[in-house]
């Protein structure tokens, strides 16, 4: 019985070592990731791309090339989360505004994407959220884009509430 328990005691500890040494291995790897806001109004046009003026977060491997144009410089999997408070004043058809993702010009096609939640502290203001998880090669463009596809083409004007900027989250996830 006592030979038994050592082997059991033996093995237990040779799995919570190698286990030790996996997570150890992982946690030593470098996450990338980025936050970019829009402190300003703004207003985007039909087939326009959403700028960004401001990086809060981010390490070298996702970087603002320019206010339109974010750079991946990592293959892997991201988690993309964007949110965007839209001026909706005098407007009786908000809902039709939307924003699509694009990778290196490409649309993103995502039915948990593109939708509108108002703002209940602001009725004059909704926001267009999205939520995408996408595989991205190395040195990949990133853009944001006014991708309304009614017949009537809408500009978006963001809105802003004090510390409630634009803003987009990429988190390489593996």
């Amino acid at each position: 019985m006592k030979e038994e328990f050592s082997d059991c005691n033996k093995n237990y500890n040779h799995l919570l070592k190698s286990l030790c040494n996996i997570l150890k291995e992982c946690s030593n790897k470098e996450s990338s990731y980025a936050t970019f806001l829009q402190t300003e109004l703004v207003n985007v046009g039909m087939n326009e791309y959403f700028p960004f003026n401001m990086t809060e977060i981010f390490n070298e491997d996702i970087v603002l090339v320019n206010p339109t144009t974010i750079k991946v410089n990592k293959s892997g999997v991201y988690h993309i989360i964007y949110k965007i408070p839209v001026n909706i004043e005098n407007k009786k058809d908000h809902i039709e505004q939307s924003i699509g993702l694009y990778v290196n010009n490409i649309l993103q096609k995502n039915i948990q994407r593109t939708f509108g939640v108002v703002d209940p502290n602001n009725k004059n203001c909704m926001s267009i959220i999205g939520d995408d998880i996408v595989y991205i090669t190395e040195n990949t463009i990133l853009q944001l884009k006014n991708n309304n596809f009614s017949t009537n083409g809408k500009t978006i004007a963001s809105c802003s509430n004090e510390g409630c900027y634009a803003s987009l989250n990429i988190i390489k996830i593996g």
